[in-house]
């Protein structure tokens, strides 16, 4: 106490113009075009997620767990074009609520995301599916690249 350091940092002086910088995923990425009904448990998440699809233009719809997801699909699957969907959630998990919906809709299109997907039979599935899995943490980019080459491929049966 009463004592303490002073640091000095010389930086070298440069006439070179400054880089470009990096393009944003928005300059990218064309602007998000239709719905993705957000599934996740943990309100703070799924709130953050609606927000980065929203700011990139999608409309999003939300349900906090399996069987409601279930429900608002079976409401209107013609209204909804991606499903962003957590694995591990109470009521009925992210795997379950998936082979509901696609027996409503046999090409719905899904992106899984888990925090911790330690069941290899689900993360065997998923791939067997040749559905999407990222896991989190993961950064906007990576979500918006993935929602939108998903969109951009012909919806599969399976």
């Amino acid at each position: 106490p009463g004592k303490g350091s002073t640091f000095s940092i010389f930086l070298p002086v440069t006439r070179e113009p400054v880089p470009e910088a990096s393009k944003s995923v928005e300059e990218e990425l064309p602007p998000g075009d239709g719905t993705i009904l957000v599934v996740e448990d943990q309100q703070d998440v799924r709130e953050v997620n609606e927000e980065m699809l929203q700011a990139h233009g999608f409309s999003t719809i939300s349900a906090e767990n399996g069987l409601e997801a279930v429900e608002l699909f079976r409401q209107s699957p013609q209204s909804v074009d991606l499903v962003l969907m957590d694995l591990t959630m109470p009521k009925m998990g992210g795997w379950e609520a998936y082979l509901a919906m696609k027996d409503i809709d046999p090409k719905i299109r899904v992106i899984f995301n888990s925090g911790h997907a330690t069941d290899e039979k689900i993360i065997e599935k998923i791939r067997h599916s040749g559905r999407d899995l990222i896991l989190k943490p993961f950064n906007r980019m990576t979500l918006l690249r993935t929602i939108h080459r998903v969109l951009s491929e012909e919806p599969v049966a399976g």
